[in-house]
């Protein structure tokens, strides 16, 4: 039996992050805001359920004792006449011996934004390890001077900022937002993510403090939201759209490869291929297992990608993860003469 590790002392920040950026590009996010409520999707061993509908199959009056705990804390809060910060919105539970995950959430608190972000807390706790690398089964929410769990104040703290780190990047990834021009506020922050106003503050605040660039998976990131973010930005910008139906018969079975954008984008940070970048914005690909097919608009451009197979086979290895052992090309100009 593998020993469990001993709480850390201080919340492992960067830690939550790039967990969180993971998750992200393990489940192929490409847009916001994040659906939380589709991770079962993607990680069938997790099930999300409602507070309701758990009441509902269960029979059960007060399924985990939501209600009564939380009339305690309320109790408690204004016998101590302060206002009470431990209102159970939300818990995870994990069953001995089994690896499967619980998360219920309390669908009754009437905001969407509360229940996202209250999904994504609880999915912090298990994507960070909590339940695994520590000696946990659930992680309650107990009234106020409850035990948790046998968990220390301290401990309970640790990992409930934790948590919260990990609801902010999954929900709100800093790696993709800093590139939106709409979210230098606050209020584009709330709107495109979706999330509450205080967490979009909170957002903000952490946008200035936090360093950019510090996770390998940022990459990834930066890939997969890329046309998101371009068309965000430019709303009003022309696509190159050129007909495919006039291509030979050869490539029917060929797909549009979404990463192309961010190829030729990440081409353009080399002073040596600005020009080759350049010429290439008006182009697409598209490709299957062993060739790539750029579309050009002129035979000058074609000629360019011709002279450049090389380069572009190593910028797809490199920024679009994808191994592609050749690359054709064919420009507009010539496909209107072909049809």
């Amino acid at each position: 039996m593998s020993r469990k590790r001993t709480i850390p002392s201080k919340p492992r920040f960067a830690f939550a992050v790039r967990r969180a950026y993971e998750v992200l590009a393990d489940i192929g996010a490409t847009t916001l805001p994040i659906d939380p409520f589709r991770i079962s999707e993607h990680y069938p061993e997790i099930h999300i359920v409602s507070y309701t509908e758990l009441k509902e199959k269960t029979q059960c009056a007060d399924p985990f004792e939501f209600d009564r705990r939380n009339a305690q804390n309320a109790f408690l809060a204004t016998l101590m006449r302060r206002n009470s910060s431990d209102r159970i919105d939300g818990e995870t539970h994990k069953y001995r011996g089994d690896k499967e995950y619980l998360v219920v959430y309390d669908d009754r608190i009437g905001s969407e934004r509360r229940i996202r972000w209250t999904i994504a807390h609880e999915l912090g706790h298990i994507f960070l390890g909590h339940f695994v690398e520590f000696t946990l089964t659930s992680f309650q929410r107990g009234a106020s001077g409850e035990v948790r769990l046998g968990l220390t104040d301290e401990d309970y703290g640790v990992l409930e900022v934790e948590a919260h780190f990990f609801a902010s990047a999954f929900l709100s990834p800093s790696a993709v937002i800093r590139k939106i021009h709409s979210c230098e506020n606050a209020y584009g922050i709330m709107e495109t993510c979706n999330i509450s106003e205080d967490a979009a503050y909170k957002r903000l605040d952490e946008l200035k403090r936090l360093p950019s660039g510090s996770y390998e998976i940022e990459g990834i990131l930066n890939r997969n939201f890329y046309n998101y973010v371009w068309k965000l930005n430019n709303p009003d910008a022309d696509m190159f759209d050129p007909s495919i139906s006039l291509l030979p018969s050869q490539y029917e079975d060929y797909a549009n490869y979404e990463h192309w954008a961010y190829i030729v984008a990440s081409l353009g940070n080399h002073d040596k291929y600005k020009e080759l970048s350049i010429a290439l914005i008006n182009s697409i690909a598209i490709y299957d297992e062993y060739d790539m097919l750029i579309i050009t608009e002129t035979e000058t451009t074609k000629t360019l990608v011709d002279n450049h197979k090389e380069v572009i086979l190593a910028a797809l290895d490199k920024y679009g993860k994808t191994h592609i052992p050749r690359v054709s090309s064919l420009s507009t100009e010539a496909l209107m003469l072909l049809s």
